[in-house]
């Protein structure tokens, strides 16, 4: 289960390589999901044996990874087309924040992890707004 924390830590490691490339400034905000998902990995070595028990649970998380990558499409389009419109990002970003707040209610015990992960989304999104404007 370790290697899945592993691999579920990759798309944290490429946003990071993304946001270094695109500016300087950019590259001392990427390195805190860095350390976030170290620290995630950290805390699932003692909860393996949970992951184990909750393999179903771990298929609705997939589920909802999948919808994450859906969105991420259509956000995509709104950040390059949309240059000043600041409400139509800011419901974007809500729209995050509610699938991480799904996946907190999964996740039981990580609780912690993923309330971190929710305050470093909100603040990346802060970030890509003050970009795209």
């Amino acid at each position: 289960m370790l290697t899945t924390a592993v691999v579920l830590s990759a798309p944290l490691i490429l946003v990071s390589r993304d946001a270094s490339e695109l500016d300087a400034p950019d590259t001392l905000v990427a390195t805190l999901p860095t350390r976030v998902s170290r620290l995630a990995t950290e805390l699932t070595a003692p909860e393996t044996a949970v992951l184990i028990t909750a393999t179903v649970e771990t298929a609705l998380l997939t589920r909802v990874s999948r919808l994450a990558t859906e969105l991420t499409a259509p956000e995509i389009a709104v950040l390059t087309n949309v240059s000043v419109d600041s409400l139509v990002e800011t419901l974007v970003s809500r729209l995050a924040t509610e699938l991480a707040v799904l996946d907190a209610a999964v996740l039981t015990v990580p609780t912690l992890v993923s309330r971190l992960a929710t305050e470093l989304c909100v603040f990346e999104a802060v970030v890509l707004t003050v970009r795209a404007c």
